[in-house]
C-alpha cells in the first residue's frame, strides 16, 4: 500500500474510533441515571451511531463485505488487527441500515406479526414473542445489542477500539513522504499547459508529457 494512503486511512481509523468511543459515553451516560430519567430516544442514537462507527472501521480494515482484505492488510498490520477482531462483523449495523427491508420481510413471513422493536432490558423478560419479531434490542446488564438472532456484545468492540486508538494516533505522528511538487510546463508549439495539448508528434501521434 502507498505510505501516504496508509496514513490517510489510520487518519480515519482513528476518527472512528472517537466516535465509538463518544458514542459509548453517550450510553454509559444514559444508564449512570436514575431509570425514570434514562431517554430511550439517546440509547439508541447512541448504539446506533457506535454501530456505524464500528462498522465503517470494518469497511477501513477489510473493506465492503470484506472485498478489500488482501489490499489493506497493511493497514491491520499498522495497527495490529488480528483476523478474529470484534470488528470484522458488520451485520448487524446492516439489519439497523437496512431496516425498511427488513420489515417488508418480516411482514411476508411472519406468522403473529407480534412487532417488538427499540426494547431495552432483559430478554427473559418477554414471553411469548419469537426472536423472529424482535427488531432492536438492547439488554444493559450484557451490553449486548440484538436484531432478530444476530447479536454484538459492545464490551469486546469498545475495547477493540480503545486498543486500536492509541496506535493510530502514533502512526499519524509518524513522517509522511513528501508531497512532490508539481511542475508546470506549456508546450513549446501551441503554449498551453501540458495536460491539455493537442499537438502531435512526428508520426501523427499525440505527445506524451512525462
Amino acid at each position: 500500500m502507498d505510505e501516504r494512503i496508509l496514513h490517510i486511512l489510520q487518519f480515519e481509523v482513528a476518527f472512528q474510533c472517537k466516535c465509538v468511543l463518544m458514542a459509548a459515553d453517550v450510553l454509559n451516560g444514559q444508564f449512570s441515571l436514575p431509570l425514570v430519567k434514562t431517554d430511550s430516544d439517546v440509547v439508541w442514537f447512541a448504539l446506533q451511531s457506535l454501530l456505524i462507527a464500528a462498522a465503517n472501521l470494518s469497511k477501513l480494515f477489510w473493506g465492503s463485505a470484506g472485498k478489500r482484505e488482501a489490499e489493506r492488510l497493511d493497514l491491520r498490520v499498522s495497527l495490529e488487527v488480528k483476523g478474529d477482531s470484534p470488528l470484522r462483523d458488520p451485520d448487524l449495523r446492516n439489519d439497523f441500515e437496512h431496516f425498511d427491508t427488513r420489515v417488508e420481510d418480516w411482514f411476508a413471513k411472519s406468522e403473529q406479526h407480534n412487532f417488538m422493536g427499540r426494547t431495552i432490558g432483559q430478554h427473559a423478560g418477554v414471553v411469548g414473542v419469537s426472536m423472529g419479531d424482535r427488531f432492536q434490542w438492547y439488554d444493559p446488564s450484557t451490553s449486548v445489542v440484538t436484531f432478530w438472532n444476530h447479536s454484538v456484545a459492545l464490551v469486546p468492540v469498545i475495547a477493540e477500539v480503545q486498543r486500536i486508538l492509541p496506535l493510530a494516533q502514533t502512526a499519524m505522528t509518524q513522517d509522511t513522504p513528501p508531497i512532490r511538487p508539481i511542475r508546470e510546463v506549456r508546450c513549446g508549439t501551441c503554449g498551453h499547459l501540458t495536460p491539455t495539448c493537442t499537438c502531435l508528434d512526428s508520426d501523427g501521434k499525440p505527445l506524451v508529457w512525462e
